[in-house]
């Protein structure tokens, strides 16, 4: 919350000098992975996630970006873990839905149709869901078993992460805009919540978003 409330004081004072509203839509893919104690990054894969919502936005008149998105996010990732000892294969497959707020800051800078912009900004979830997938290949098993679990419990209800977006746009009117982005996103918090098995699990992500705008009000 302490990182939170400084961008909610920005965006109270910019209110009174904005010059430029808009509210538009946002839709995009996260190709998601993990970081995780004592499991390298190459041992991990990514997968794909969808993200969609709605967003907020308005420029200063010193071309200042500031901005909210209220999205669905969805982050995953896989890893195998292989026990010789017990003769054991165990591939996992996690995904997570979270419905995100992303506070954003920024520059932005315009000419006569196109634009581009820069932006840091934090970014707090509420987990809606996490599962697993599970496959399991043991002596014990006889084969290959398919395990699915749900995981809500063991996972923490609230997530917040830092990131950075670079993108750029193109006004076809003078009120209706649509622009792409990418956004590097890490967790500043762990995600799993799980007394008996203590780790640090952190999302991490590369998005890619497309929105469009509409000029609400310009004064």
């Amino acid at each position: 919350m302490k990182i939170i409330i400084p961008f909610l004081l920005i965006f109270s004072f910019q209110y009174a000098s904005a010059q430029q509203h808009h509210v538009g839509i946002v839709a995009g893919a996260n190709f998601s992975s993990a970081a995780i104690d004592n499991v390298s990054a190459d041992e991990i894969s990514g997968k794909w996630g969808s993200i969609v919502g709605i967003k907020y936005e308005y420029i200063t008149q010193g071309q200042f970006s500031f901005g909210l998105d209220l999205i669905h996010n969805q982050f995953g990732h896989s890893y195998a873990t292989e026990e010789p000892a017990v003769d054991l294969l165990l591939f996992e497959e996690r995904n997570f839905d979270y419905l995100s707020m992303r506070l954003k800051a920024g520059l932005y800078r315009s000419g006569a149709r196109f634009y581009t912009f820069g932006k840091i900004g934090v970014m707090p979830s509420i987990l809606l869901d996490a599962n697993v997938y599970l496959t399991i290949d043991s002596e014990f098993t006889e084969g290959f078993n398919n395990v699915f679990l749900e995981t809500s419990e063991y996972t923490s209800s609230f997530d917040l992460a830092g990131f950075i977006e670079i993108g750029g746009g193109y006004k076809i009117t003078n009120r209706l805009s649509v622009d792409v982005s990418l956004m590097l996103m890490h967790s500043i918090t762990s995600y799993w919540d799980y007394e008996l098995l203590e780790s640090d699990m952190r999302h991490r992500a590369l998005s890619l978003n497309a929105g469009v705008s509409w000029l609400l009000y310009n004064n």
